[in-house]
């Protein structure tokens, strides 16, 4: 299953920021659901969170640029993982570095001879000591992690023939965990190192030290689904979400301390202007968080129309939270999270999220929970 990323722009400034990637093969289609039915009993939201940091993105507007994943440091600097749609390959992978008021502090450019290319960059992750972690794919289905400074100085470099990194975070101890895509390298080579119609050999998660020289393997052959699994950090738990299954693992260590299905929750309600007979629902999750004794989790509805009425069609998006308690049930319906904002991931103990309007473009918002 050949899978390609699905973008969602916001508003007024041409920003797109990766959400995730669909099957190429199958059309998209909402996150297998467990909220078809009404939990029985009634649940109201309650969500708190302190907004301690804005970031506006002024630089980029109007640019043809992707977000691919946003980090933050312990010092307050951001990172921000971008393509380039401009570069005369069609996509450059580059790091910029911004201070805490947004200030541009350096571009760390990823395409270049040392490495040249990474087609894609999937995922950032910013180590305790400052570290850049980006998980790469070349154009042969080879996967790959590049490990540089926070000037952009290389560090470390692997690639692999039977593994894909897509997702990335740190714990608490520096260590890495990568999340990706299983390869069968006989597949590979038989394709003549293109892409086979299905090479994946189910989702693995691996944990590496700081120095990327160790690893373990703690997932091998997990069911994938069409939309994306993910993988955050609450200091030292990790959550792994996988979409194939709904299962959520939370580890500590290398040891597997929790395993939940993510419950049935109530859904939310859709815009006035979206109707059943004229607009088709995905549902997406972007993110499944430990906060405290409960899960966050974070999503987008994206409703697409039918029929373009003659006219160039227009989709509505509408971002959610939900909370599920540690042992799988419900703890609230599905509702917006504060500000309307699209969380995205988290980094150092904070939730990292988009809000974007007419006046102001697109912000990067740093949210602390207070649950």
């Amino acid at each position: 299953m050949v899978k390609k990323w699905l973008l969602t722009a916001f508003p007024a400034l041409g920003i797109s920021v990766i959400v995730g990637w669909i099957s190429t093969g199958e059309p998209a289609s909402e996150e297998p659901i467990r909220n078809t039915e009404v939990p029985a009993r009634t649940l109201e939201p309650v969500f708190k969170a302190d907004f301690v940091q804005e970031i506006e993105l002024k630089g980029l507007k109007d640019k043809p640029v992707t977000i691919a994943r946003v980090a933050a440091d312990r010092r307050g600097n951001t990172y921000l993982l971008l393509w380039d749609w401009s570069t005369p390959k069609g996509r450059g992978c580059s790091i910029q570095k911004l201070a805490a008021d947004g200030t541009l502090l350096d571009t760390i450019p990823l395409t270049g001879e040392l490495w040249e290319p990474p087609v894609e960059a999937f995922d950032l992750a910013v180590g305790k000591e400052g570290t850049l972690y980006v998980a790469v794919n070349w154009p042969i289905h080879r996967g790959g992690l590049i490990a540089v400074d926070d000037s952009g100085n290389p560090l470390i470099k692997l690639t692999f023939r039977d593994f894909v990194p897509q997702r990335l975070t740190v714990d608490d101890h520096g260590h890495v965990w990568v999340l990706g895509e299983g390869i069968s390298p006989i597949k590979a080579a038989l394709e003549h190192n293109y892409i086979p119609s299905n090479p994946q050999e189910g989702e693995q998660l691996r944990v590496y030290s700081p120095d990327l020289t160790h690893a373990i393997t703690l997932v091998r052959g997990e069911k994938e689904g069409l939309l994306p699994s993910t993988l955050t950090s609450n200091g030292d738990e990790i959550v792994y979400y996988a979409s194939g299954t709904g299962t959520i693992r939370v580890f500590r260590e290398d040891r597997l301390t929790r395993t939940v299905t993510l419950p049935k929750l109530t859904p939310l309600a859709p815009p006035a202007e979206v109707s059943p007979d004229r607009f088709k629902t995905d549902r997406f999750i972007s993110g499944v968080y430990k906060i405290g004794d409960r899960f966050l989790v974070a999503g987008t509805y994206y409703y697409r129309p039918m029929t373009d009425n003659g006219g160039i069609p227009i989709g509505r998006s509408r971002t959610f939270i939900a909370l599920v308690s540690e042992d799988g049930e419900a703890a609230s319906p599905e509702f917006a999270p504060p500000g309307n904002v699209a969380i995205h991931g988290s980094s150092n103990g904070h939730l990292m999220a988009f809000s974007g309007t007419k006046a102001k473009g697109t912000t990067i918002v740093k949210l602390k929970p207070t649950l």
